[in-house]
């Protein structure tokens, strides 16, 4: 078979820029080879190229027909250069502001439009930036486009968090400390009664508080925290004062909120059938004041206070005197008491 040599057409973008795909067509033959200097960068009778430099280039097609028959096509492209930008940047002056600055330096590809993605504005500065990654799209004159991602970073935080310690058993015992991220000289903390170098707070009751720090900037951060109560309990005894007939009562007290790991004592002892638990039988003499001192698992005390009033037995209407009797003895001694052996109760009238 006699092959002859191929006549191709060949179509390939003349003008493009850096990056983009230039479309390499061709007919008229067997096969096709497209090439770039020394290079061979696709076969096929479409293909694509991509170039990754600027100036004028040119792309060879070989053509074949058959084993050998082939011719080669050259093709010059046109390959633009994109915008090259210098971004200068000048971030926030304070951890979580929003004054920082991107400015963009002139270069030698005359710019027509600077764009940036998301603020919607346009032209070579973005004002009033807080941190974060930020795009810009750059097209030249040319028509060609770049789009960079600039980062702004800014000042570390004052401050990451506040560790506490609760107020144990409702006493203004709690801590606060500032945690600070990284080592600044110069910083001030207010707790609340005006700024201070200490990153700690002592003697702190329950509440709300709000920590404001700041540098030798004149940056300032606030941060609030909460200072819990824990373990404070309240002693209680129901009611305030309890009769004892016949000098015989019960005393019960008890804690709120409830600790089933929680002691008890009451003082005076004389009397109570049991001192250390929080119901106890008590025989009093008289009127007599008790304590009782409670202390929680957490060890936080609370004292409540009873009145025990010693009463007699109330009279039976019925039986006003009581069931007679006749004492077992008697003290003859002429000091007007006990002299004389005679029947009590009974209410008598004649014996």
């Amino acid at each position: 078979m006699v092959h002859t040599y191929p006549n191709p057409y060949v179509d390939v973008t003349d003008t493009i820029c850096v990056g983009s795909e230039a479309l390499l067509m061709a007919s008229g033959a067997d096969s096709f080879t497209w090439s770039v200097g020394d290079s061979i960068i696709a076969s096929g009778q479409s293909a694509s190229w991509i170039p990754d430099s600027s100036g004028t280039q040119q792309v060879t097609l070989t053509a074949t027909n058959g084993p050998a028959c082939a011719v080669d096509v050259d093709s010059d492209v046109e390959v633009l250069p994109l915008p090259s930008s210098i971004w200068n940047v000048i971030g926030p002056s304070c951890h979580g502001s929003e004054d920082g600055l991107i400015i963009r330096d002139t270069t030698d590809i005359p710019v027509s439009l600077v764009s940036w993605v998301g603020p919607g504005i346009q032209g070579d500065t973005l004002a009033g930036t807080g941190t974060g990654t930020f795009h810009v799209t750059v097209t030249a004159t040319n028509g060609c486009q770049r789009t960079d991602s600039i980062l702004v970073e800014g000042p570390p935080a004052l401050i990451d968090s506040v560790g506490t310690t609760p107020a144990l058993c409702g006493l203004p015992n709690g801590t606060a400390t500032a945690m600070i991220p990284v080592p600044m000289p110069g910083l001030l903390f207010n707790w609340g009664n005006g700024p201070t170098t200490q990153a700690q707070a002592l003697d702190l009751p329950q509440g709300n508080y709000t920590l404001l720090v700041s540098d030798s900037s004149g940056c300032e951060e606030e941060y609030m925290f909460t200072i819990i109560s824990l373990g404070a309990i309240t002693a209680l005894i129901v009611p305030d004062s309890i009769p004892a007939i016949n000098g015989q009562t019960v005393l019960q007290g008890f804690c709120v909120p409830p600790d089933s790991l929680a002691s008890y004592s009451w003082s005076p002892t004389y009397g109570l059938q049991d001192p250390g638990s929080p119901v106890t039988p008590c025989t009093s003499e008289g009127t007599t004041t008790y304590y009782l001192l409670v202390t929680s698992s957490d060890g936080c005390t609370s004292m409540d206070s009873v009145v025990v009033l010693s009463l007699p037995a109330p009279v039976d209407p019925l039986d006003p005197c009581g069931e007679a009797f006749l004492p077992t003895a008697f003290s003859p001694n002429g000091d007007g008491l006990n002299d004389e052996l005679c029947p009590l109760g009974g209410c008598y009238t004649e014996l």
